[in-house]
């Protein structure tokens, strides 16, 4: 899955193709990293960076062990964004806030 945004809030839609088991290549933008480390769960690239862009999904493509790899990482670490464990974080953050 390829997410080439230019800027972005959170990358929402990252998640369900995280359930999926598909690889994903994104934007380093907004809060798709807070989602998405590099080289961990999927590979990240600077906006506009058609060349980058490019070598990765090229990369992908030839090296099934590294899609593997990368999905596999991301949907074992999804729940870290589950509702429940979301709205704990959200908390506390706004109780540290009063």
């Amino acid at each position: 899955f390829v997410f080439p945004s230019r800027n972005e809030g959170l990358g929402s839609t990252l998640f369900d193709v995280m359930r999926l088991n598909v690889p994903i290549i994104a934007s380093n933008v907004g809060g798709i990293p807070d989602i998405i480390q590099n080289e961990f769960n999927g590979l990240l690239t600077e906006p506009n960076d058609s060349k980058l862009l490019q070598e990765n999904i090229i990369q992908l493509y030839y090296d099934p062990e590294r899609r593997k790899e990368l999905f596999t990482n991301a949907y074992n670490n999804i729940e870290k964004f589950s509702p429940k464990i979301m709205a704990k974080k959200y908390i506390n953050i706004y109780s540290q806030n009063i």
